[in-house]
């Protein structure tokens, strides 16, 4: 490992079944750094040749190292790899790296090295979406450049961007014991970025291209379940981090409820889904007579001042129910009809070239 710079930064690449994927995420970091920035390849029990690949790796990067656990998901590997960074590295920034995704080829510089010395909690910068072969990307939206002092009033300054766009300081993430949650499999990254925009002292943020994210087609994104089994653990995720955050509380930064408002958004997210896959209303119904919290976030009747309000689409739903599943179903026909359409061939060809306007 590269331990002679005392400002580093060291990548962690959560590593399952990517076999197609890996050398060039690892390619992506080393060949730009010139062995300054270290890379942590945690296997999470791949099946398909990727341990083996990540041992070969390991042989022939200085810079690399390896670690092989049990399959426990990819919030398990990333805290993993932070565990061991705050231990053998502590001085490090920590980036995080998907083995499908890659670094912006011109990203790392002197410039971004420098800010390294300047101690700030969170380094943010851009990112933008790629098609599946990584030949063409969209154009990144803007940040605003400057230094921010974190706080709920920093809590979306980087909310365009991936939360993989960030360099995240390993003493501020070891002071908050700031992790992702493991019993959540989707929104953990989300969390996590607001966790730490939330706790962070000061917070950088440039205008340069670092995160090239894979639209992948069989990421876990794109095959997820739908309706109640997939909003439920993120609904109660986001409600407990607020909690969690109460501790920190204090003048400049103001007390977080944002997890709050996010699940009463996604309370009736759900609901629409379920609509809109024809479920019925009778399961909604028994769901929020068993999550009193999920009625009270509804309803305004939470201590948040964001939410003193009842949810407007929850009205809806009450003074109509009938009418509201019966236009979430008809919503669903259209766009189970739409993504039909989007997948023939020529006109997805269509839509990626729009959509991935720029040649990499």
């Amino acid at each position: 490992m590269n331990e002679s710079l005392d400002r580093q930064i060291t990548v962690i690449i959560p590593v399952y079944n990517c076999l197609n994927y890996l050398e060039d995420a690892v390619k992506s970091v080393d060949s730009q750094s010139d062995g300054k920035v270290n890379i942590i390849l945690v296997d999470d029990g791949s099946n398909d040749g990727s341990t083996e690949l990540c041992d070969r790796f390991a042989k022939s990067y200085k810079n690399l190292f390896v670690i092989h656990k049990k399959n426990g998901g990819v919030s398990s590997a990333r805290n993993v790899g932070i565990e061991y960074v705050i231990r053998h590295m502590p001085r490090s920034y920590i980036a995080f790296l998907d083995a499908d995704d890659a670094w912006n080829r011109n990203f790392y510089a002197d410039n971004v090295a420098s800010l390294l010395e300047q101690n700030y909690d969170l380094v943010g910068f851009q990112s933008c979406e790629c098609d599946a072969k990584m030949r063409r990307r969209n154009e990144p939206c803007k940040l605003e450049n400057g230094i921010f002092s974190g706080g709920i009033k920093s809590l979306w300054i980087h909310a365009t961007q991936s939360f993989a766009a960030m360099l995240y300081s390993c003493e501020f993430l070891k002071k908050y014991n700031i992790r992702f949650d493991e019993k959540i499999h989707y929104s953990e990254d989300k969390i996590f970025s607001m966790q730490a925009l939330y706790l962070a002292s000061n917070i950088y943020l440039s205008n340069r291209l670092m995160y090239l994210y894979r639209k992948n087609v069989s990421s876990a994104m794109n095959s997820r379940q739908y309706g109640i089994g997939y909003f439920i653990p993120i609904i109660d995720a986001y409600i407990e981090s607020d909690k969690l955050m109460e501790k920190w509380k204090c003048n400049q930064r103001a007390e977080l409820c944002e997890g709050t408002v996010l699940a009463s958004i996604y309370i009736m997210d759900m609901i629409d889904e379920h609509f809109q896959h024809f479920g019925k209303r009778k399961e909604i119904e028994k769901i929020l007579g068993q999550k009193k919290e999920y009625l009270d976030i509804l309803c305004g009747a939470t201590k948040c001042e964001k939410c003193i309000r009842p949810n407007e689409r929850y009205l809806k739903y009450k003074k109509s129910p009938l009418r509201y599943s019966i236009s979430n179903n008809i919503k669903g026909c259209i766009l189970y009809s739409t993504k039909i359409f989007g997948s023939i061939p020529w006109v997805k060809a269509i839509i990626n070239k729009y959509r991935y306007s720029i040649p990499i």
